[in-house]
This record gives C-alpha cells, sequence and structure tokens, in this order.
C-alpha cells in the first residue's frame, strides 16, 4: 500500500487528494514461467530446434520499429535510439567494427527509420537526414565513392522513408521525389541504363512508398498506381511477362496502398485491404497454394495492413492483428515449429502491429511493444546472447512447478502433475518410446511429483509413492536388476519421497527415512562399504531427510541437519579436509538445510541462511573469488534459500527470490549475455522460484512480473520506464510508478507534474463542492474508487463515494489510452465544511 497526500486551502476548505495502490498478490503457480541458459546442441532448452528458433520468442520490450535483413536485425526503441546485432562483416552495423554482434549495440540517437540490404544500412534521424553504412562497392551508399564504411556517413537532406536493395538503394524525399543509387545491372535504378550510381539522382515524382527487392524496384504513387523496374526473370515486375528485365518504371496496378518487394517476387496491398503476390513461388512464397511462378498479380488474401517479404518467404498482418507467414522455412523463419515450407498463409501469432522479413529469420512487434524472433540465429541476429549457445535467458514454458537439468536433457513438472522432456535421448532417457533427441518439450507422464536427471538416465517419482526409471542402465543405475537400458519408464521401488540420479548411479529416500543406492559404485559412491557395481538398490543409511548425487560422489543430510558424504574425493568434494575416497558415508557438517552435488565439487545451504562449498574450483564453481580448489567447506554467501551445482557452474537462490551465478561459462550456462568464466556470484534473474543445473545448462522458473497487467497497458502506452517495478518511485515524488501510470503520467519524464490531479471549488446544485480533475488509464485490469471523509484525525474513517466521472477528453495524450475525466462532491454544510477525498487506484 502506497499514499500521497495533496491539500489545497481555498478560503476556509481544506481539500485533499490521497491516491493509493493495492498492488496484486502473487500470480498463481499456472503463471510460473520456465527459462533457459546455456548450450541447445541436443535442444536441452526446448527453444524449438538447434541453433535456430522454430516458434517466436519475446526478445525485447520497449520497441518502436524493426527491420530484418541478411543475417542481422535493427530496431528502434520509443526513445528513438537505433540499435543493431548480428552480421557485421562489411561494417553494415556501423558501430565502427567489423565484429558480429550477438547483443544489441547502439548505432544512433533521434532515429525515425532504418532499412537495411545484403550488405549496408541506411537509417533516416528524426531532422530528415539521411545515413548510410557497410558495404559500398556498387556505390549503394550514396557518399559518391565505392569505398565500405564502418560508421554512418550522412548521404541526403529531407529524406522520409529509404528502402535497401541487395546491392541498391532507395529513398524518398518529403516533397514526393524518388531517388536511387548503387548497382543497376538489372536495370533496378530505373534509369535507362545499366550503369551504377555511386551518388543519387532522382527517378520520380509524385512518389508516396517505395521498395527495394534484390535486383526489382517498386513505388507506390501519390495516385495509388504501382511502378515496377529492373530484374523480371520470374515474373516479379507483375507486368504479365518474364522480360529479363526493364530498365524504365512500368505501371502495374493502381489502387495500391503499400508494396513489399522480395528476392525475385513480389506483394501488395491494395487501399481496400486486398493482398496480392507475383513473380517467383518455387518454395510457396507467393501464398496461393501453389509453387508456379507468377507474371501478373494473384490476390491472396483480404484485411491485410502490412506484408513483409525477403529473398524467399512473407509475412503479413491482418486488421484483427493476426500474423502470417508462408514460403520458404529451411531455418524455420515462418515460426510455425518446423521446417517445412508452407504454400498457403499460416497463422503464427496475434496481436501483432508490426513486422519485418529477414532471408533466414523474422522479426514483429506485439501491441505491448515486446520483439519477437523467429529463423536462424547464427550470426547472432536476435541479439540474445549468441548461437547455437544461448547465454542470456529464453523463455521455454509457461505453467511449471519443477524442473531438473541432466548431461544434456530437461525434464519439468506442469501444476496438473504432468512430466514433460526436451533434449538428448540417445540413450532412451526421454522416456518417449524413442532415441530420437527432442528439441521442444514432450509429455512423457502424469501423476508425477518430483523427477531427477542424470547423465544419460531419468528417475521420476509419482504420488503415490512409486519410482521409476528410464535410459542408460550400463552399471545398472535404474535398479531393475540387469544392466540393459530402456527407452520407456520402469517401475523399480514404492513408498519413495525423494529421487536423485547421479552421472551413472541413483539415490533415493523412502518414507521411513532409509536411503537406498543402485548403479556405478567406482570411489564408493554408493556409500556401501565396497566399490561393487549394484544392480538392485541397497540400504545405505537411516533418519535421511534430502539426497543429492553428483557425478562420482554422493551427498545426504539426515532429519538431525548431519550432512554426510561418500565417494570420489580426488578434488576433496566430500570436503572432510583429505583428498581420499570414501566407500562409506562420513559426516562433513551440522545444522545443514539443503546439499547439491555437482561435477567435482559441493555446496550446502546451513539452516542459518549461509552457504559453503568445497572441491574442484579450476572454472571459480565454488564462488569464492579464486580457482584454488577446497577440500573443507568455504563459506560463499548469506541469505541463501536453495543451491544447485551443475558439471562445473553452481547457481543459487537467496531469500530474496534472486537468482545467482558462478563458474564455467563456456556455454553460456551462467546466463549473464556473456561466456566468461566467473569466479565470484553474479545476478541473473530475479523472482525465481527454483533452478537446476545441467552439465553445460541452466534452467530456472520465474514469477511473471507483478501486478500482471501493469507491465502490458505500460508498455503499450510507450511509457518510459515501463520494465521498472510498479511499486518503485523514480523520480522520488513519494508516487509509485503504479499510480502515475495510472494516472497518465510519466514518472521519468521532465515533465511529470503536467497532468496530475487538480481540485478546485465549484457548485453541485447551487451548493459548494469539490471538484476533482484527474487522468486515468482506460485498462481492463485497473480499478478506480473515490473514498471521503471529514477529518484526517487518526484514525480516519474513510467512506467510498459513489461518483459517475465526466469524460472531459477521452484521449488527453494521444495515445488512445489516457483518458481526463472530473468528478464534483457537495461539501458539508457549516461554519467550517470539511472534506478529503481520495482515490483508491487497484489492479
Amino acid at each position: 500500500m502506497t499514499s500521497r497526500l495533496l491539500r489545497n486551502l481555498f478560503a476556509r476548505l481544506l481539500l485533499a487528494l490521497l491516491p493509493h495502490a493495492a498492488i496484486a498478490d502473487s500470480p498463481a503457480p499456472t503463471d510460473l514461467i520456465l527459462r533457459g541458459v546455456g548450450n541447445t546442441y541436443r535442444g536441452q532448452l526446448g527453444i524449438g530446434v538447434v541453433g535456430y528458433e522454430s516458434t517466436p520468442k519475446q526478445t525485447f520490450t520497449g520497441i518502436a520499429s524493426v527491420s530484418a535483413a541478411y543475417e542481422r536485425a535493427f530496431f528502434i526503441r520509443t526513445d528513438g535510439s537505433l540499435w543493431a546485432m548480428g552480421d557485421n562483416r562489411t561494417g553494415q552495423l556501423g558501430d565502427g567494427s567489423t565484429i558480429n554482434r550477438s547483443t544489441p549495440v547502439l548505432i544512433a540517437a533521434d532515429v525515425a527509420s532504418v532499412s537495411a540490404g545484403d550488405s549496408h544500412t541506411l537509417f533516416i534521424k528524426t531532422d530528415g537526414t539521411l545515413w548510410a553504412m557497410g558495404y559500398n562497392y556498387q556505390g549503394q551508399l550514396g557518399d559518391g565513392s565505392t569505398t565500405d564504411s564502418h560508421t554512418p556517413v550522412q548521404v541526403a537532406t529531407g529524406v522520409a522513408s529509404v528502402s535497401a536493395g541487395s546491392d541498391h538503394t532507395l529513398f524518398v524525399k518529403i516533397d514526393g521525389s524518388l531517388w536511387a543509387m548503387g548497382s543497376n545491372g538489372n536495370g533496378q535504378l530505373g534509369h535507362g541504363p545499366t550503369t551504377r550510381r555511386s551518388i543519387p539522382f532522382q527517378i520520380a515524382t509524385d512518389v508516396a512508398y517505395v521498395s527495394a527487392g534484390a535486383y526489382h524496384t517498386l513505388f507506390v504513387k501519390t495516385d495509388g498506381t504501382l511502378w515496377a523496374t529492373g530484374d523480371n526473370h520470374y515474373g516479379q515486375l507483375g507486368d504479365g511477362t518474364t522480360d529479363s528485365y526493364r530498365t524504365t518504371p512500368v505501371q502495374v496496378a493502381t489502387g495500391v496502398a503499400s508494396v513489399s518487394a522480395g528476392g525475385d517476387h513480389t506483394l501488395f496491398i491494395k487501399t481496400e485491404g486486398s493482398l496480392w503476390a507475383t513473380g517467383a513461388n518455387n518454395f510457396g512464397q507467393l501464398g496461393d497454394g501453389t509453387t508456379d511462378d507468377r507474371s501478373t498479380p494473384v490476390q491472396i488474401a483480404a484485411g491485410v495492413t502490412a506484408v513483409s517479404t525477403n529473398y524467399s518467404h512473407t509475412l503479413f498482418v491482418k486488421t484483427d492483428g493476426s500474423l502470417w507467414a508462408m514460403g520458404f522455412n529451411y531455418d524455420s523463419q515462418l515460426g510455425d515449429g518446423s521446417f517445412n515450407n508452407r504454400a498457403t498463409p499460416l497463422q503464427i501469432a496475434t496481436g501483432v502491429t508490426s513486422l519485418s522479413a529477414g532471408s533466414c529469420h523474422s522479426l514483429f512487434i506485439k501491441i505491448d511493444a515486446s520483439l519477437w524472433v523467429m529463423g536462424s540465429n547464427f550470426s547472432g541476429q536476435f541479439g540474445d546472447g549468441t548461437s547455437p549457445i544461448r547465454s542470456s535467458p529464453a523463455q521455454i514454458h509457461t505453467g511449471v512447478t519443477s524442473v531438473t537439468a541432466g548431461d544434456s536433457h530437461s525434464l519439468f513438472i506442469k501444476p496438473d502433475a504432468s512430466l514433460w522432456a526436451m533434449g538428448a535421448n540417445h540413450a532412451g532417457q526421454l522416456g518417449d518410446g524413442t532415441t530420437t533427441d527432442r528439441s521442444a518439450p514432450v509429455q512423457i507422464a502424469t501423476d508425477v511429483a518430483t523427477v531427477s536427471a542424470g547423465d544419460l538416465h531419468t528417475l521420476f517419482v509419482k504420488t503415490d509413492g512409486s519410482l521409476w526409471a528410464t535410459g542408460n542402465n550400463d552399471y545398472g543405475q535404474l535398479g531393475d536388476g540387469t544392466t540393459n537400458s530402456r527407452s520407456t519408464f520402469l517401475q523399480i521401488a514404492t513408498g519413495v519421497t525423494s529421487v536423485s540420479a547421479g552421472a551413472f548411479h541413483t539415490l533415493f529416500v523412502k518414507t521411513d527415512g532409509s536411503l537406498w543406492a543402485v548403479g556405478s559404485n567406482d570411489y564408493g559412491r554408493l556409500g556401501d562399504s565396497d566399490t561393487n557395481q549394484r544392480s538392485t538398490p541397497v540400504q545405505i543409511a537411516t533418519g535421511v531427510a534430502s539426497v543429492s548425487a553428483g557425478d562420482s560422489h554422493s551427498l545426504f543430510v539426515k532429519t538431525d541437519g548431519t550432512l554426510w558424504a561418500a565417494g570420489a574425493n580426488y578434488f576433496g568434494q566430500l570436503g572432510d579436509g583429505t583428498e581420499t575416497s570414501r566407500s562409506t558415508p562420513v559426516q562433513i557438517a551440522t545444522e545443514v538445510a539443503s546439499v547439491s552435488a555437482g561435477g567435482g565439487h559441493t555446496l550446502f545451504v546451513k539452516t542459518d541462511g549461509s552457504l559453503w562449498a568445497t572441491g574442484f574450483n579450476f572454472s571459480g564453481e565454488l564462488g569464492d573469488g579464486t580457482t584454488t580448489g577446497r577440500t573443507t567447506p568455504v563459506q560463499i554467501a548469506n541469505g541463501v534459500a536453495s543451491v544447485f551445482a551443475g558439471g562445473s557452474h553452481s547457481l543459487f537462490v537467496k531469500s530474496d527470490d534472486s537468482l545467482w551465478s558462478v563458474g564455467l561459462n563456456n556455454c553460456g550456462q551462467l546466463g549473464d549475455g556473456s561466456t566468461a568464466d566467473r569466479p565470484l556470484p553474479v545476478l541473473i534473474a530475479t523472482r525465481v522460484v527454483s533452478a537446476s543445473a545441467g552439465s553445460f545448462h541452466s534452467l530456472f522458473i520465474q514469477n511473471p512480473a507483478t501486478p500482471s497487467h501493469f507491465a502490458a497497458w505500460a508498455a503499450a502506452a510507450l511509457l518510459t520506464g515501463a520494465n521498472a517495478t510498479p511499486t518503485a518511485d523514480l523520480d522520488a515524488d513519494g508516487v509509485p510508478n503504479l499510480l502515475e501510470y495510472a494516472f497518465g503520467t510519466s514518472p521519468t519524464l521532465a515533465d511529470a507534474a503536467r497532468g496530475r490531479p487538480a481540485a478546485t471549488l465549484g457548485t453541485v446544485s447551487n451548493q459548494p463542492a469539490l471538484v476533482l480533475t484527474h487522468r486515468r488509464r482506460k485498462a481492463a485490469g485497473l480499478t478506480t474508487v473515490y473514498q471521503s471523509t471529514a477529518s484526517l484525525t487518526a484514525p480516519a474513517v474513510w467512506t467510498p463515494v459513489t461518483l459517475t466521472p465526466t469524460i472531459i477528453n477521452p484521449d488527453a495524450d494521444g495515445d488512445g489510452l489516457v483518458e481526463l475525466v472530473s468528478v464534483s462532491v457537495p461539501l458539508p454544510l457549516g461554519a467550517n465544511p470539511a472534506l478529503f477525498l481520495r482515490v483508491s487506484v487497484s489492479e
């Protein structure tokens, strides 16, 4: 609960306004989000396919416009800043280098629009200046040379729009004149000869819209006529012929609103919303249900507002905000979760406002200003880290209650107790009856309570206490009395409360507190006093509360809080002060709440929240700031709630729900946006419920931002600071973000005071009244209640007042989301009338 008191004194009247907000409770478990980072060569992150995004993935918010090009992408934020990512071999990102960028880099400010060709880029600033950078062999930058430029160079002034082709550029000035420069071997510049131009020259007037294909050019005049010039081998000019090319523009259609030129095909939207296509169709990019080329336009769809096409695939948005895709899908750029080409349009997403098709990837923006990506990411054009390695968290699934990461596979449980699996499956560890790797989650079982993944085997406990196993069984780790591997789950025990899978051994605890072990017993990891392999479970200890199996060692916590260890100790992972392996458990510590065993290191949390580590530390996985191994535990952190040890990295969640990571990061498994090892813990995420560390990847479950509606309507209004915590007070005026946004103000703008609530003296039925005028957000999840009191003397008694606001302006700031309203409340009669009014804004 937050509040602010505004007092205004009119003669003998004390008027006050006290808005406050009731922040929503934490979301239900079904709202939890599963995120993953790190290695995904086997699909263990479950993000679609290895090295690609085969289904749309959200990357950034606060985006105003976007442009996709060959292996790179650009976006403009709502503050006008231009950002770039992906291929930069010819300096086409404009950051002064030729280094590919897998995370966005800032290029310029005050940018209005951007367009990217094969290896060059152009953008227009808000002052109408045109800037260019990148490859310039054909003079496509228009600076009078054929020299590449790694930083933006100004080309023209008074520019309204620009479009970059493969090696040529076109732009329209504010006076409607069309200008061209660059390659002209196919007549794409439209001026008669086929000589290239390194300085812009005018080719048409009264032009409203222009689009450059690979080797052809299209433009729409102010009268709605569509004109085309350049390559026409596939009928992409739409003039009914397949002449090799045209060197001067020819009229193709009338009543055209906009056009998009692909590699060898063309799409345009007519003023009534119909979508038409012509040209090459070998991959179904025309969307007419065939793969036949067209030399005259054919209608594809109706009710279309925007279209974008690149070499061989097409995207378009309908008036209802639905996104549709068709054509080439080798890199899953259609975002339908497959690699199948589509000859008819397929719906991909909803709530879409704008889009851009790259050569092998696609980008689109939703109404909440979030940016979504799909397709190839081999040059880092998604800007989410690196690929196929993922070095920053990617959302995988929602509605997850628990998760576990194996060596190269992952499993999670949903609220309905269903078990899902993804990743490597060559040993049958996913339990789906096959040995086929899965790059998207597949349901494995129902009624599952807990799950644990080893290197090549998987175990889960059902709600009835039965224990089930699948996968590699070379060492008898499945506990079925054999060494036969399995691709389907087999029940191996009953009355089980918890289970932990090591590299090649298994530990589980029964309801009576007894600890059982099975599988490989090298170094005595089973803790049964010898080193003999076991294919049927053997009892190890009693009074056990929890257990964790590492690569070659085992740890368990007893009900009295004592920590015990057995197995390999060549790195000091047992923490007993020696490097001597143990075949019988040895006590390590007391007052222990939880423990986690990694590849060669051990982590445990004490009841006071302190985190301790011992063992292998070559990559800094112990988190003590060194790479020196430890044979006795060293304290790493305080306020820790849970800990998770991976192959050579560590994760822990603090009591404030923050997630921290440390150690090896060669595959981005730490999730900090880099691949640099970390000897000290680094903050990765907040609102984290649980996590799990695999050999080279990490998974965690996250609560979405609360309140749930806040981000949506703040982002939709393009308000600065929309991603900030709703309860934060960015401008330190005592009003939290939620309130200021609710009243249509932005706390980070210089004129934030403008439009704040105001109280004045008025009348209602000839009686003095308090008139309150304020702006309020029109959001479905927002409730505004008026309350009044005659005195602020504690305890003040606030009484609801039934008021019907008068709408003064339905769109106070021009964004369609904020209205200006007024309410009037009669003042009490008497010698000293006083009224205090407050507005309760809740979500």
